[in-house]
């Protein structure tokens, strides 16, 4: 499939600093600290579709993510759907604020942006998609495309992915073996951007 990325902007927040001005239905990329991260993004590391497309150097830029979440309702009390181990869960935007993290705006009317919105609230409550995990293992060992689902059970990156796409996005996979940094790599969001 042809990838197609609507038009974009996005700015990184370091650790400490507060994102005040995101807008509901703004995709949201965080580099989380810890074990899980960090296997993360050396599966994503590991992704040979993307490898292929521009080397190594490059699709490692991209790599700095390993957690993607939606903007429910922005401003200085912004909130966010995010997919966590309990399953999708409302969170505020600011409980990122001790990490590194980018807000991106997708260009779109703001039907597609309304869409985005009502997607990511449909899927708060929704299960953890467990099952998606050793597939994008699988997926990144071998460079083929697997995607496993159970119900309306999604991981964070297919949850925004689903979400961008009412804003415009058709991505070059299926949404379930979207990863963080495939997103970054979809909205150009390189680390030290």
């Amino acid at each position: 499939m042809k990838l197609v990325v609507p038009p974009s902007t996005h700015k990184i927040y370091g650790p400490g600093r507060r994102c005040t001005t995101a807008a509901a239905g703004d995709i949201v990329l965080v580099r989380h600290s810890g074990l899980v991260a960090r296997v993360i993004r050396f599966f994503e590391r590991l992704r040979r579709p993307a490898r292929q497309r521009m080397g190594w150097r490059q699709w490692w830029r991209y790599c700095w993510t390993n957690h993607a979440a939606v903007v429910l309702s922005g401003g200085p009390s912004a909130v966010v759907a995010q997919a966590t181990a309990r399953g999708i869960v409302v969170s505020p935007l600011s409980a990122f604020t001790g990490t590194t993290y980018a807000v991106v705006k997708a260009q779109c009317v703001d039907e597609q942006r309304t869409s985005a919105v009502a997607f990511a609230r449909a899927a708060v409550g929704s299960g953890y998609g467990w099952a998606q995990i050793p597939a994008d293992a699988f997926n990144a060992l071998t460079g083929l495309e697997l995607s496993l689902g159970v119900g309306d059970r999604m991981v964070c990156s297919t949850a925004a992915a689903r979400a961008a796409e009412r804003m415009g996005l058709i991505p070059d996979r299926p949404p379930d073996a979207v990863t963080p940094a495939h997103l970054a790599w979809y909205f150009g969001v390189q680390a030290g951007s």
